[in-house]
């Protein structure tokens, strides 16, 4: 009796404590997202991790509990729960024209899947060290990009109602503010007082940093027109 009471505690303990351990795992990772305004933040993250560890411990508990009464493979119910996580990963997926977002955060509630059902199997090892490589990319990887990725040349058009020194400077700030390295800056006073173009010939690794950049400078107020000659 004391041996059965001992192992049904210990059982609960158990489960007890992959569950609390799923949801600081994937929550760590949801946090990351959320910090990024992604569609699938914190909560989504967290729950889809628990439906994990919970699967686990179900095809678990009933390959336990009907032992040697037939054969169950615990896996099973796992392998559905994957084969299904597609349908919630495509709700995150945006497509506008040829840009697509979302793939990022897709991804990232499989590995919270993952994650849970690692953690459900008792392979608390495997779990600690997938959700630190995981939120490591997340959160990392655009300074590694912006680090190892080759140059892409930057050639801004810029008019103006009118330049001076201050404008200029302006300028400069930002662009250097986003990464961007300047190679040169000419500029051409329009006929009839009709403003000015300023061209500037850069380099940067990320392309993001340049499209930030172009939108920053538009908002300026004597600023008219701003124009990333891309190459092909």
């Amino acid at each position: 009796m004391d041996n059965l009471i001992w192992i049904t505690s210990t059982y609960s303990f158990s489960v007890v404590m992959k569950v609390f351990l799923g949801v600081i795992l994937c929550g760590i990772i949801g946090l990351e997202r959320q910090n990024w305004n992604k569609p699938a933040g914190f909560k989504t993250h967290v729950l889809l991790g628990l439906c994990g560890v919970l699967i686990m411990l179900s095809g678990e508990f009933i390959a336990n509990k009907y032992i040697g009464i037939t054969s169950f493979d615990p896996t099973r119910l796992p392998a559905q729960l994957l084969s299904g996580i597609g349908f919630i990963g495509a709700g995150t997926i945006l497509r506008n024209g040829f840009s697509v977002k979302g793939l990022t955060t897709a991804v990232s509630l499989l590995s919270v899947t993952c994650i849970g059902l690692a953690v459900g199997m008792g392979f608390y090892l495997g779990a600690i060290l997938m959700t630190v490589i995981v939120y490591l990319v997340l959160s990392s990887s655009h300074v590694i990009i912006e680090n190892i990725a080759p140059y892409s040349n930057v050639h801004l058009t810029i008019k103006a109602e009118e330049t001076n020194d201050e404008m200029i400077n302006r300028i400069q700030s930002m662009l250097v503010e986003k990464r961007i390295k300047i190679k040169s800056i000419r500029i051409r006073e329009e006929k009839d007082n009709e403003g000015s173009i300023v061209k500037i010939v850069g380099k940067c690794r990320s392309e993001r940093n340049i499209n930030t950049a172009v939108a920053d400078l538009s908002s300026l107020e004597q600023i008219e027109e701003v124009v990333h000659e891309r190459e092909d």
